[in-house]
């Protein structure tokens, strides 16, 4: 009996020293509660404590449903759901955390206003005649222009729709629709210059007569006010408050968009304002220039180049003999201080023709003729008229060998607007901003006209973001779209435009003008 009992006590001894082993082990294997964890336990036990003190009872099924609510980490609000008697003793009165705001993000709504169409095939005496006293209705020009106004083939180089105000649809995008390409390239572009704000962006067309009067003008740019005024309206009630508005124009479209605060005397109850007016390759007239200075324009960028031969050449819509490049202050005008004048440049390196580090030197901006693009290892490629606007494959002038070629400067405008703004506190506002783009060396220089001591250096777009862009866009660039085929889409325009005058001419009746026969 003494042996029996003894063995079955070493038994009992040894299971337990495994039984040990084993319990030791799993902690060992299995995770340990956290800090937090253990907080979180402890807080639910002691929960649960509480509730079965208040509760002795079995609860019914509703109630209990209710509790498991209570599922909680310590420093959170309780959901008012919560039984107050089962949460009084668990949390503190001043642990509740206040809700935190959800920043609204920025709505910026984008506006972009074409230039005149072609008056190339109607440049005869006759007709400089009339463009110069602005008496081009019911002309074979102005019906000509109407027919290429409604063609769609000339919405495929540049932003332009239908005439009127249209939104830019930037989804399911084909070869050739070329507001939808800018649209999207003009967000990517925003989006990599502005990575760290919340920016919503929506675009917009609005499509005028194109044709060089004017008085057709300033009606296109009363109608423009009205329709602008609506849309914001309509824009505020869907996002709130937070609507900001860019309107971009270009060559004599800039007018037309300068001309929106004439608008005002026509409708005066219609009221907002344009946060940012951007003016690219616009004529500067006398007629309108003055409109520059218009309260309802917040900030005014007049963007330019010297590489622009066609910004001046008007001199049959104007007093003066021919345009100005700048705005200029004069007896009765000054120059307003919210205008920033700003001078486009775009330098390259010259090609190399042996292997050197000579052109290391271009890092230099200690030396002048780095810093003013006047060495012998760079070259100035300004933009020209046609590169401020249209893609690549336009047959308009785009030169094959422009070093943002198929871009248009207008979608790099984020980017250049983010080195001015960061660099602003250097610059004279009185005096032109020079903005010098660097491609290759993927940088911009922002100095002020001749100032050879005060400039900045922003970085632009990578050359591997510049080729990545290139390539989308050159992959919806539209087929078929060459010097020819524009050609014969204008000149079957105006032998229509001919063939109609003709026929009213003959039974005597005199043509409206911008009624487009379809």
């Amino acid at each position: 009996m003494k042996n029996g009992a003894r063995n079955r006590i070493m038994v009992i001894g040894v299971i337990a020293m495994i039984a040990g082993l084993v319990a030791t082990a799993l902690v060992m294997i299995l995770p340990r509660p956290t800090p937090e964890e253990a907080l979180e336990i402890e807080f639910n036990n002691n929960l649960m404590e509480s509730i079965n003190l208040s509760h002795p009872k079995p609860e019914p099924i509703s109630t209990m449903i209710d509790l498991a609510i209570v599922d909680i980490k310590p420093k959170k609000i309780i959901p008012d759901s919560v039984n107050p008697a089962s949460t009084e003793t668990c949390v503190p009165v001043n642990t509740a955390i206040p809700a935190v705001a959800i920043e609204q993000p920025e709505v910026w709504v984008t506006v972009f206003i074409h230039g005149i169409m072609s008056i190339k095939p109607h440049l005869s005496l006759n007709n400089i005649i009339r463009l110069m006293h602005d008496q081009v209705e019911n002309t074979v020009y102005a019906t000509c222009v109407e027919m290429m106004r409604n063609d769609p083939f000339f919405y495929k180089n540049q932003p332009m729709q239908a005439p009127g105000l249209h939104r830019i649809s930037t989804e399911n995008i084909m070869p050739g629709y070329a507001s939808g390409i800018l649209a999207t390239l003009f967000n990517e572009v925003s989006q990599t210059a502005y990575a760290t704000k919340n920016v919503s962006n929506l675009f917009y067309t609005y499509g005028w007569s194109g044709l060089l009067s004017p008085t057709m003008r300033y009606k296109d740019s009363v109608d423009l006010h009205r329709l602008l005024g609506a849309e914001v309206e309509q824009l505020k009630q869907q996002y709130g408050p937070n609507v900001k508005l860019r309107v971009i124009g270009y060559s004599h479209g800039g007018n037309v968009a300068l001309g929106i605060a004439l608008g005002k005397q026509k409708y005066p109850d219609i009221k907002y304002t344009i946060d940012e007016l951007v003016l690219m390759g616009m004529p500067v007239q006398p007629e309108t220039d003055f409109l520059v200075g218009d309260p309802m324009y917040k900030l005014v960028y007049h963007i330019y180049s010297l590489g622009d031969r066609i910004q001046q050449l008007d001199f049959l819509s104007t007093k003066r003999f021919f345009s100005s490049r700048v705005f200029k202050g004069r007896d009765g005008f000054t120059v307003p201080s919210n205008l920033r004048q700003i001078q486009l440049k775009v330098t390259k390196r010259t090609s190399p023709k042996r292997r050197c580090n000579r052109f290391d030197v271009t890092k230099d901006f200690d030396r002048i003729d780095i810093l003013m693009g006047r060495s012998p290892l760079l070259r100035d490629r300004s933009p020209g008229h046609a590169e401020f606007w249209f893609f690549g494959w336009t047959p308009l002038h785009y030169r094959k060998k422009f070093p943002l070629y198929p871009l248009p400067m207008v979608s790099m405008l984020p980017v250049i607007f983010k080195g001015i703004d960061a660099y602003a506190d250097k610059l004279n506002p009185h005096m032109p901003i020079i903005v010098d783009i660097r491609p290759d060396q993927e940088l911009m220089i922002v100095r002020n006209f001749n100032d050879r001591c005060n400039y900045g250096i922003s970085d632009f777009l990578s050359v591997n973001k510049l080729n990545e862009l290139n390539e989308k866009i050159m992959r919806m660039a539209p087929h078929n779209y060459n010097s020819k085929t524009y050609n014969d889409h204008i000149a079957i325009s105006h032998e229509k435009a001919r063939i109609i005058h003709k026929e009213l001419r003959g039974i005597g009746q005199v043509r409206p003008i911008l009624e487009c026969d379809r």
